[in-house]
């Protein structure tokens, strides 16, 4: 009847009453508010009441454990991260906190303002390292007791995800410091990594170095060789003679600061053909039983090997395709394909799971990005170094080498010595170890209906904890930085809107 469709049109058409605006909630400030007969039912919603319902609302999804807290708190699940130093920092996280979250506060605890060149990630089996995309949530990558448990602990790797060719683009000493740790723990552990008996004795003496400075010591009993050499040199030299002859090379860098020997250190890991690679296990045939064929990931490219067994020296290189060679790469279920652009003939190599296939997939596709931008930050570092910036070239040759050496050495010896975190908390500044630069300020005068015609690309994600620098892309010839003609593309720039 009439009676009550109104009274339906009254029920369903009635608002609800909404809660005065109450602003902006900056820190602890909060908004004065005038309470009122109404505010009796919303006290809730009112003032410092806020924080009652909310209590959580200042504390982080990630946060690191007392050194006097033994139990984790409700709700939340225990994570450890292994640092590139060999300790451990132990964390509590919520069940819906993300690897991004984690990572920051890793790197914040380090101090580290070079964040873009690491990454965190889970050990698989055979020392398999995948490292874990920020964006997602810690439960995609931890176990199932984990996430019920309060006692099992999670176990995360803070590891060097992106090695670079040019040395040059570094502007921290510290963050030279973290990259020589991570290749020195490749030299002395990674199996997969080929590293012929000379070239590793060369670099366990510049690693002597870096440790303990110049040697003092009448004999060669202040080191142990195998935290340096990989135990199949110790054998094969005995670890008598490896000893006595990294005492005699340790004795020919004196002189060396602690900054110079990690910088000459990471020159000679360049030098290496599988220098900055990931290895991972995969099959060439969807039937094969094992799996005979290893990929190789780096920043320069993907590279093939055939394997015959365990350990570095049991796989050849059978081909090599460079991230500009590449015309595509794909995966479906546990089948990985890559097409070079030469033939396009189709490479099929098939995985033991669906979410190997997926990873690699994922980790080409960064490591790919992560070449074309630093192709593009050494561009725009050329050109504010006075002709004294670095030139792109291959890292293989010698005349590179000598070029890096050179030029950081000259930049580093002017820098005090990489300290440990304990002893200073902050840098040397980029003054101390970056280049000169050539600063240029423009003022555009943006006219009415015309844009500024500026494409600009990088930036700071705070998701994921990487800075890749602000720069121009592009410069459009109708805007009004075309038309001023100043600007040119592949320029850092720090803009700033001014009223006058």
């Amino acid at each position: 009847d009439s009676t009550t469709s109104s009274s339906k049109k009254r029920r369903w058409g009635r608002k609800k009453k909404e809660p005065p605006h109450l602003g902006t909630v900056y820190g602890d400030e909060w908004p004065s508010v005038k309470r009122d007969k109404s505010a009796k039912k919303l006290k809730n919603m009112f003032g410092p009441e806020f924080t009652k319902i909310h209590g959580d609302w200042k504390k982080p999804s990630v946060a690191l454990i007392g050194s006097g807290e033994a139990k984790v708190p409700t709700g939340r699940r225990l994570v450890s991260v292994a640092l590139l130093d060999g300790s451990q920092i132990s964390l509590t996280a919520e069940i819906k906190s993300t690897v991004g979250e984690l990572l920051n506060l890793v790197m914040t605890h380090l101090s580290l303002k070079e964040r873009f060149f690491f990454g965190l990630a889970v050990k698989k089996d055979d020392d398999e390292f995948w490292f874990m995309d920020p964006l997602k949530k810690l439960r995609k990558y931890a176990s199932p007791s984990w996430r019920t448990q309060a006692s099992a602990p999670f176990q995360a790797y803070f590891c060097l995800k992106y090695y670079i060719d040019n040395l040059n683009i570094i502007k921290y000493t510290q963050t030279l410091h973290l990259m020589y740790l991570q290749m020195k723990r490749d030299v002395a552990e990674n199996r997969q990594l080929y590293c012929h008996e000379d070239s590793a004795l060369v670099l366990a003496s510049y690693a002597l170095q870096a440790d303990y400075g110049d040697c003092e010591a009448e004999d060669d009993s202040y080191f142990n060789a195998s935290i340096y050499v990989r135990p199949p040199v110790i054998e094969k030299l005995t670890e008598a003679y490896v000893k006595e002859l990294l005492f005699k090379m340790h004795r020919q860098h004196r002189g060396l600061t602690q900054p110079q020997a990690q910088m000459e250190f990471i020159l000679e890991m360049q030098r290496l053909s599988e220098y900055g690679l990931a290895f991972y296990k995969v099959k060439s045939g969807r039937d094969d039983a094992v799996e005979n064929t290893m990929l190789g990931l780096g920043v320069r490219g993907l590279v093939v090997f055939e394997t015959s067994g365990s350990g570095s020296d049991a796989k050849t290189p059978v081909k090599k395709f460079a991230w500009q060679q590449t015309h595509w790469i794909t995966f479906k279920e546990k089948r990985f394909t890559l097409i070079p652009l030469k033939d396009r003939t189709k490479l099929h190599y098939y995985t033991n799971h669906y979410k190997k296939a997926r990873f690699i997939l994922r980790f080409c596709q960064e490591l790919h990005k992560f070449q074309v931008l630093m192709t593009k930050r050494i561009a725009a570092e050329k050109e504010f170094a006075e002709g004294k910036g670095p030139e792109i070239a291959d890292s293989d040759s010698d005349d590179d080498t000598k070029s890096q050496r050179s030029l950081l050495v000259t930049a580093i010896s002017s820098s005090p010595p990489v300290r440990r975190r304990a002893e200073v908390e902050e840098t040397a500044s980029p003054d101390e170890s970056a280049p000169a630069r050539e600063v240029k300020i423009i003022k555009l005068i943006k006219a009415e209906g015309r844009g500024l015609g500026l494409l600009i690309v990088g930036g700071y994600m705070p998701k994921t904890g990487e800075d890749y620098g602000i720069y121009v892309k592009s410069v459009a010839p109708e805007g009004t930085a075309g038309i001023d003609g100043r600007i040119q593309p592949f320029w850092a720039c720090s803009l700033q809107k001014s009223s006058s």
